[in-house]
């Protein structure tokens, strides 16, 4: 996942009920497909797992560790104002 750059399809989500489950890999296949992408990736709370998809290979990770691949160059800086 470590690639330089946030994926194009990505979504937090917590997978445990089965409704939920189904809904967001098929979301997440159809968005796959509509952009032309091979993988996707599902930020949960603590699942980890490789889903086969239609439209690919959806990358299931806990936030954990999708916070601790993000590149140097994602992270934000921002100020405060001091009066704040």
């Amino acid at each position: 996942m470590n690639s330089g750059h946030l994926p194009q399809n990505l979504d937090f989500i917590v997978l445990a009920p089965p409704q939920t489950r189904k809904r967001e890999t098929a979301a997440s296949s159809e968005a796959m497909a509509e952009l032309g992408l091979r993988t996707g990736i599902i930020v949960t709370r603590g699942e980890k797992e490789r889903i086969a998809a239609e439209a690919g290979t959806i990358e299931v990770i806990p936030a954990w560790r999708f916070f601790l691949d993000l590149p140097d160059s994602e992270a934000v800086d921002h100020e405060i104002p001091a009066d704040q």
